[in-house]
């Protein structure tokens, strides 16, 4: 009989009889077991860990685990090359962060591995520079961290492997069988595992809300970094900094001690084999402009190039404004910290057109620094900031990066700097002789024709200056100058360049062009980051030096210019992105590289897009992430909506939706148009709105893809393809020409045959307003409401508008009174008043406004681009004074058009000078 026990009770109590079915079931179950059964059970048991060995393992697997995370000193260089987008450190810099990292954990000698937190750590000590933006920098160390880890994870994996083998092995031999853990055990022992890691991370990671804020000791970099994230932190900063700069321009004194350098490195500098050997170029006194063309060109379409340019003599006294000739010009070092803003950053810089020298002044007005006219390597306007400038001499260590009081006097700086450099030609048509497109103007201030002006001084105060001597200016009646541009694109599969660089004519014409951009894809074969530069700095010769080199993965992006053109060329940036899709597609990802030639802005991208013929979505989402994560020039706008010349080539890998043997047939009768008709590329343009306002040359050329290695015949797995591509876009009434588009299917190396596009771009040259004749209003735009239509992005939960134009001085951003809408409108008393910093009509008609839409950001949270619109002036300035102009233009965001935007302005002058 059954008993059970009353709960609280003192006595069994019966439950009757049992059910004579489960008695014999539980008999059943309860049975004593053979002999043998628990000879294996006890063998089993005597398999398990004890408590304390568990332990003990589950002590060893975290330590594994936390290992595979460490970095070894061995792998320190590769791991900060990888941060510095490929640059890969010198060894000073390595001890350095060696150094730091041993001072800081009290180690004196070789351990076995360090955190991410003691890297990131001793690069803040040392000050290691990393020449990306700060989400390039995350992903960066991201990306690299992930890739030791796994690396290191791959290799325990493969050492539990070996050990698990080992013991299998032993137990065989012994006899004996495997039984494997409890899977009830396992899950424990993983969940134990885990909180384990996460309290450890939480100790490394901690969460900022659970950090005791010491106010006391960081109150001003705490408040600094609010500011920094909140937009309308963001502006009191930025009006701060503008009444402390203008406060300490309004101040007398001036700082600048004699032997003070005043000289910074800076982004965007060029390397020092690259000065030297521009130095060597404009060390004949000699050297002038080029007056030849060495590229394929119709001769229409260089006839003012072609031109010979004459001399020609005009009295200083029929000069305007010639205290510019000699023009005094107060300025700030530059630096980005508002509390060292003070006079002792204020300097005062002479632009010395009859000594053709910049001076550098001191305290005593005695000269502290003297840099010769064709000493001027680069004179570099900021995008961001329109009061800002660079300047780079061959004869200082570094750049000056200097600041004026508002954006006019950065201007006309800007403009009697370009005026005195002898390998430029200025828009000056007032100093061009009569019957001549372009002169070299000897300005004649000797004798009777010498002069006496009023200028202010420092303090502003009229003084009078003694204008004597002889000044030089390259002149012209054009307002732009044409270039030729080459873009070229080939996937080598791997296999290393031709030895016979003669091989690479066809495709690659040597000598010909002013710029050469060259796309390389899976590039494996390099044993050193340059390699395929100096192979192409060979190929073309001592006549070109790089602009800049790129990579990510075994993608390269290189461009090239010629030592002169290089003298023309500023704001050199450069980023990378790497697709979210490397495990289903490998390393693929994208490189931009934008510059300005001059006035205009050029832009050059590459990409390696997935493959296989159904992976055209995916092809599709990778451009937009590209585009949509690399951030060049106005850090908030498209990065194909802002330049005035987008060149896109590379391996987009879109195929031919067509059976292969109609391809074969299409290509055998040379009928690439019925090809065409069935090609991806064409048809996501027009179904999906990839790569908006993008174009592409007639393609006259046979599919690029996939060929066999060694020979020019299909591999007809697949249908053939136009994978290798080379597109391009324009902002409107900007001028540029295609003047080639081929293949080169003798260059046998790979599956691929290389292609190539060649180009004619008119580049708008400096303008001289200050020496203008008729002076003629500075126009002033005015907007009325501007509006939001079609938008498909989704609602803008705080939509806010910034208009940026290069013309002009920077603009705060107008936030609209509707808000989570598709349809924002910004109402016209909101709009600020857009006022140029020239009156050069001619000048206005060749630039754009550019319209960008954020999403206005909360406390602590980063602004999203939502779009970007571009104005084009042409046919809007000369003549239509007070006229209301309507505009409707695209938004593209993404390199998508996603709506429009559309309003009207007007422009009026000017009435009063006003003082930014």
């Amino acid at each position: 009989m059954i008993q059970d026990y009353t709960t609280g009770g003192n006595k069994w109590n019966s439950a009757g009889s049992s059910d004579p079915v489960l008695c014999e079931e539980w008999m059943e179950v309860h049975k004593l077991v053979p002999a043998e059964e628990q000879s294996r059970r006890k063998r089993w048991l005597d398999h398990q860990l004890s408590d304390e060995q568990l332990q003990v393992r589950r002590a060893w697997l975290l330590q594994r685990s936390q290992d595979a995370r460490r970095i070894h000193f061995s792998e320190l260089g590769d791991l900060l090359a990888q941060l510095n987008d490929g640059v890969h450190p010198s060894d000073d810099e390595i001890q350095a962060i060696e150094d730091a990292i041993r001072a800081d954990q009290k180690y004196h000698s070789i351990f076995e591995g360090i955190t991410r937190q003691d890297v990131m750590k001793a690069m803040k000590a040392t000050r290691f520079y990393i020449g990306a933006t700060k989400e390039e920098r995350m992903r960066s160390e991201q990306e690299a961290l992930e890739a030791l880890q796994k690396e290191e994870m791959d290799r325990l994996e493969e050492e539990a492997a070996h050990l698990a083998q080992e013991a299998f092995e032993e137990l065989e031999a012994a006899g004996e069988e495997y039984v494997p853990f409890d899977e009830a055990a396992d899950a424990e022992e993983e969940e134990y595992l885990k909180a384990l890691e996460e309290e450890e991370n939480a100790k490394m990671n901690p969460n900022e809300d659970d950090l005791e804020m010491a106010w006391e000791l960081h109150k001003e970099e705490e408040e600094e970094e609010i500011t920094e994230n909140s937009e309308d932190g963001h502006r009191e900063a930025m009006k701060k900094r503008q009444r402390t700069l203008e406060e300490a321009f309004s101040k007398e004194e001036y700082g600048g001690e004699m032997g003070d350098e005043d000289t910074d490195a800076v982004k965007g500098e060029l390397v020092d084999d690259v000065k030297a050997a521009l130095e060597d170029l404009v060390k004949d006194d000699g050297w002038k402009e080029d007056e030849t063309s060495r590229w394929n060109a119709k001769q229409e379409e260089v006839e003012d190039s072609m031109a010979a340019a004459n001399d020609f003599v005009l009295p200083l006294r029929e000069v305007a404004n010639p205290q510019y000739l000699k023009g005094y010009f107060t300025l700030m070092k530059y630096t980005p910290s508002v509390n060292l803003i003070s006079t002792s950053q204020k300097r005062i810089w002479v632009v010395d057109h009859f000594t053709q020298c910049f001076y550098n002044l001191a305290k005593n007005n005695r000269i502290r620094k003297e840099h010769a006219a064709k000493k001027l390597i680069q004179l570099e306007k900021n995008v961001l900031d329109n009061t800002r400038l660079r300047m780079m001499f061959f004869d200082a260590s570094h750049s000056y990066d200097v600041q004026f009081v508002n954006a006019n006097e950065r201007e006309r700086f800007y403009e009697t700097a370009s005026a005195i450099r002898s390998v430029i030609r200025v828009f000056a048509p007032d100093l061009v002789g009569e019957n001549d497109v372009k002169s070299r103007v000897i300005i004649d201030g000797t004798g009777a024709n010498a002069l006496s002006v009023i200028c202010p001084d420092a303090s502003s105060k009229p003084v009078k200056r003694q204008l004597v001597g002889e000044c030089r200016i390259n002149a012209t009646r054009h307002l732009t100058e044409p270039i030729s541009v080459w873009c070229g694109t080939f996937n080598i599969g791997g296999h290393r360049p031709p030895k016979r660089k003669e091989d690479l004519q066809r495709w690659m014409p040597r000598g010909k062009y002013e710029i050469y951009a060259i796309a390389l894809q899976e590039a494996s074969f390099r044993t050193h980051d340059n390699e395929w530069t100096d192979y192409v700095q060979d190929y073309l010769g001592e006549d070109y030096l790089p602009i800049a080199s790129m990579f990510i993965w075994d993608i390269i992006l290189l461009v090239m210019a010629s030592k002169r053109s290089l003298l023309k060329i500023t704001n050199i940036e450069g980023s990378t992105r790497g697709t979210v899709h490397k495990s289903a597609c490998g390393n693929k990802g994208g490189i931009i590289i934008s510059m300005q030639y001059l006035e205009t802005s050029l832009c050059f991208c590459t990409c390696h897009l997935t493959a296989r013929n159904e992976h055209f979505a995916m092809r599709n989402s990778m451009l937009e992430e590209i585009i949509g994560n690399i951030r060049l020039g106005i850090l908030d706008a498209d990065v194909t909506a802002q330049f005035d010349h987008v060149f896109f080539f590379g391996d987009f890998n879109y195929r031919c939706d067509v059976d292969v043997s109609k391809a074969e047939t299409f290509i055998k009768s040379n009928n690439y148009e019925e090809l065409l008709a069935h090609d991806q590329l064409i048809k996501q343009q027009n179904s999906a709105g990839i790569l908006h306002g993008f174009l592409e040359p007639v393609i006259k050329f046979a599919p690029t893809y996939r060929l066999n290695v060694t020979s020019s015949e299909y591999v007809l797995k697949s249908s053939p393809s136009y994978c290798d591509r080379v597109l391009y876009k324009s902002m409107l009434d900007s001028w540029i020409k295609c003047t080639g588009y081929s293949s080169d299917p003798d260059l046998i190396l790979s599956e691929h045959r290389p292609v190539s596009a060649t180009f004619i771009v008119r580049c708008v040259r400096p303008v001289l307003s200050c020496f203008m004749k008729s002076q003629r209003p500075v126009p002033e735009f005015v907007f009325d409401d501007i509006t939001v239509k079609e938008y498909t992005g989704g609602a803008i939960r705080k939509p806010t508008l910034c208009i940026c134009a290069r013309f002009a001085p920077n603009t705060e951003p107008i936030l609209s009174r509707e808000t989570n809408t598709a349809t924002p409108i910004w109402k016209k008393e909101t709009i600020p008043v857009l006022t140029s910093v020239t009156q050069v009509q001619e000048y206005l008609e060749t630039r754009h406004i550019l319209l960008v839409i954020l999403e206005g950001s909360e406390r602590r949270e980063v602004k999203q681009g939502r779009g970007t619109g571009v104005i084009t002036l042409k046919g809007r300035v000369i003549g239509k004074e007070d006229t209301h102009t309507e505009f409707e233009t695209d938004i593209v965001f993404r390199g998508k058009s996603v709506g429009k935007l559309s309003g009207s302005f007007m422009w009026r002058a000017l009435k009063h000078a006003k003082e930014e």
